[in-house]
């Protein structure tokens, strides 16, 4: 029997922490996992410059000529949230590297199948090959 497409509880906590986000006015990308899915998604503040677009794939950017100080602040959002995310991804590979030796060293495997090699031109390969 194959899994369901994804997995509901994560949908509703990602729906939690987006509202506590837009509460906050604050920006956040979401990385959730249950013991067969992960769910990952963006949260802008209404302050932002950048956006997700109504069809909740892509990213809308709308920068003005007399903004700049909100055009700074939207840098700074970008960037802290791709730095924290390259933190957390390298301390998570160092995780499971370890988890994956004390598996093995008891004579085990790990069944899993990463992402880690997938390489994308767009952003719709990156979407498609997750559903």
């Amino acid at each position: 029997m194959s899994k369901p497409p994804y997995d509901a509880r994560l949908k509703v906590a990602a729906k939690e922490i987006r509202n506590i986000l837009e509460r906050h006015q604050v920006a956040g990308c979401i990385n959730l996992a249950s013991h067969s899915h992960g769910e990952t998604c963006f949260f802008f503040p209404k302050w932002s410059l950048v956006q997700i677009a109504d069809d909740g794939q892509s990213i809308r950017i709308g920068l003005r000529a007399k903004e700049a100080e909100r055009s700074d602040q939207s840098a700074h959002l970008l960037m802290s949230l791709k730095d924290a995310t390259v933190m957390q991804a390298l301390s998570l590979t160092q995780v499971c590297e370890k988890f994956i030796a004390a598996v093995e060293a008891q004579g085990g495997t790990v069944d899993h199948e990463s992402f880690a090699d997938f390489v994308a031109d767009t952003w719709e390969e990156v979407r498609d090959a997750k559903t």
